[in-house]
């Protein structure tokens, strides 16, 4: 089942009203509709501060919610101490590491320049930023998805 079926299955399980869960996260109930009747509209529209509120109202795991599969439980990925520096610290280390600048790191996600610098500021930026956004960042950058979006894994806790 998609996670969009899933989303409403889950509300309507709950008792739960679109207008209950939209003023919950803060946005309409137009755009909360859409998170149900669109697939992908939850990783392209909706920003993970809110996505998280989502899946904590609705008793998701997030990870699972997002079908984002854990690349340290079965060492398909390496588990480096730099994931456990704050984000902007974490983006700029591995920015500097890669020798790239944040125009060139712009160019390769889907963020300007000038959002790379914001997020290198504030360890919080990307809660405001979309899945497929943040998505785009973690391939260019070469760093797993849970990490730029500071969840931990419930099996390895990583």
């Amino acid at each position: 089942m998609h996670m969009n079926k899933r989303i409403e299955a889950r509300r309507l399980e709950l008792g739960l009203s679109e207008q209950q869960i939209a003023g919950t996260l803060g946005i309409s109930v137009d755009s909360y509709c859409d998170i149900e009747w669109h697939e992908d509209e939850l990783r392209r529209a909706i920003e993970l501060h809110r996505i998280k509120t989502l899946s904590g109202v609705l008793g998701f795991q997030i990870l699972e919610l997002l079908a984002v599969r854990c690349p340290f439980c079965n060492n398909e990925a390496p588990y480096w101490d730099e994931y456990r520096l704050p984000r902007n610290e974490l983006i700029k280390a591995v920015r500097l590491k890669a020798g790239l600048s944040q125009q060139e790191l712009g160019d390769r996600s889907d963020f300007h320049d000038y959002a790379i610098e914001g997020m290198e500021r504030d360890p919080n930026y990307l809660e405001r930023s979309t899945i497929d956004s943040i998505s785009d960042l973690s391939m260019a950058l070469k760093i797993p998805l849970q990490v730029l979006i500071d969840i931990k894994c419930p099996k390895c806790q990583r």
